[in-house]
């Protein structure tokens, strides 16, 4: 059986029916299913590297991939690896003409320094795009340009690839000043391809386990956002969750980036296209209520029993 997160604690389907199904028409309903944690968890920095242990475990015998963007969640889940002494190679994608320079970049540096083989599959994205992006699209629900050109680098990857997607999303509202935890159907593509190609991988290395997810959230600089987000009408985690793997694995800071910079045009024009076509939706569920249903029976985190968010002070 494949799995696509660790015993299939996440699960995925519409109209709560969660059978990774894939969509068959735009009226059904995004659902989304998690399971409690067993473990105790761990720093966020301890999850990472037992998370790759864990993906060692299922892995096996095959090769891992670690698909490399260059940015910074890739880097920390090819740290854990490295921290956790197992073997890996690692992948990334060059666009050609080397239209995604400023990801190469930070990839050849972080491999040079040390001493980690980069193989750089080149593609043609302008190619890719013209002529294979639907068959990508529509075979896995996504209307997104950028995530099939991933995909694109899996499929010349033998073994079993491991990527740094599943990090945890989230946004307030801002009428209510109230936190929700977000998954949007776009980013279940990672994981809708393993079981249209049939191969086994990990995806979502930030939401392999309940225990990573919940260490995340319990990180000081994600109770400060929950806490005083609202005082600097902060929307969403982006910065936040930066900062966290920059503390946890000191990794030199760099700007987010798509590697679809140079072509944001080329962006914008299959996006509008796509999404004309293609039906997405977003889950989402209140950050309390997420913690809730993640937190392990045999655990409390009040006095009442009830888990709550750690308070932080300025």
């Amino acid at each position: 059986m494949i799995e696509f997160s660790y015993n299939n604690h996440i699960k995925y389907g519409y109209d709560n029916v969660y059978d990774y199904q894939f969509r068959t028409s735009a009226d059904q309903k995004y659902s989304l299913q998690f399971s409690k944690a067993t473990q105790t968890v761990l720093s966020y920095r301890d999850e990472c590297i037992r998370t790759a242990q864990l993906i060692k475990e299922r892995a096996g015998n095959q090769t891992i991939w670690i698909s490399y963007s260059g940015g910074i969640d890739s880097e920390c889940v090819i740290r854990s690896f490295m921290e956790a002494g197992i073997p890996f190679k690692v992948a990334t994608t060059k666009f050609k003409d080397e239209l995604n320079e400023y990801d190469l970049y930070f990839a050849r540096k972080f491999c040079r320094e040390n001493n980690i083989k980069l193989h750089e599959i080149e593609i043609d994205i302008q190619n890719f795009l013209e002529n294979d992006l639907e068959t990508y699209a529509y075979a896995l629900n996504c209307n997104s340009p950028i995530f099939p050109s991933h995909l694109k680098l899996w499929d010349q990857l033998d073994g079993f690839v491991v990527a740094g997607h599943g990090d945890p999303i989230f946004r307030r509202l801002e009428s209510t000043n109230d936190w929700l935890f977000q998954v949007k159907e776009n980013e279940d593509t990672v994981y809708r391809y393993f079981k249209w190609r049939n191969r086994d991988g990990a995806p979502g290395f930030y939401a392999y386990t309940p225990e990573i997810l919940l260490s995340f959230m319990y990180t000081t600089e994600f109770t400060r956002l929950m806490t005083f987000g609202h005082r600097g009408k902060v929307m969403g985690i982006t910065g936040t969750k930066e900062n966290i793997l920059e503390r946890s694995f000191s990794t030199e800071h760099r700007t987010g980036s798509t590697g679809f910079e140079k072509i944001d045009y080329l962006d914008k024009q299959y996006r509008s296209y796509l999404e004309s076509k293609i039906t997405t939706t977003v889950w989402t569920t209140p950050v309390n209520t997420f913690i809730k249903t993640l937190w392990p029976d045999s655990m409390t985190g009040s006095s009442n029993g009830t888990p709550h968010l750690p308070q932080v002070s300025l």
